[in-house]
């Protein structure tokens, strides 16, 4: 199916709700550079490989995509409540979620998840770069820096009696 016939499907008359297994087995081999020790912990952390989600996605007035998420969590050595949970504007195949949170002493976390997607149709497919990032005037700023990616599978599921 081309992209034309993946958005129709994804991005009809009708919202596109989908049943997500998120493999989150990135999580338990991030990279030294991800702990404030610079190696990853022995033994390493124990992590649940797949988890359910529930995506939606849209197409509304004047050609302006959605995607609606539940809680998608995240968490990093550094920033273990890095969640998102909610809607964003974006689209056809890509979707970011961003926040900023003040960590004390002028350092500020920016925290992003970007959903990419090479299927949107009655399957979906795709990926989650979570990235976390710090500022402050003088670096090191006490935290690490860290980014993985994450697959996504997933199956439209019949939401026609919800909308």
């Amino acid at each position: 199916m081309g992209i034309a016939g993946a958005l129709a499907l994804a991005c009809g008359a009708n919202p596109a709700k989908y049943l997500v297994a998120l493999n989150q087995s990135g999580l338990a081999s991030l990279p030294g550079s991800c702990y404030a020790t610079g190696v990853p912990p022995n033994p390493a952390p124990t992590i649940v490989e797949l988890v359910s989600h529930e995506f939606t996605v849209w197409e509304g007035a004047k050609g302006k995509r959605y995607l609606e998420i539940d809680r998608v969590n995240s968490p990093f050595p550094s920033s273990p409540g890095l969640s998102f949970i909610g809607l964003v504007e974006g689209g056809p195949r890509t979707w970011s979620f961003t926040a900023t949170a003040d960590r004390g002493n002028s350092t500020v976390e920016s925290r992003q998840m970007l959903f990419t997607f090479t299927d949107l149709g009655a399957t979906l497919e795709g990926t989650i770069a979570v990235t976390s990032t710090f500022t402050c005037p003088t670096p090191p700023c006490g935290f690490q820096d860290c980014t993985v990616s994450l697959g996504l599978n997933g199956r439209q599921i019949d939401a026609s009696g919800l909308y």
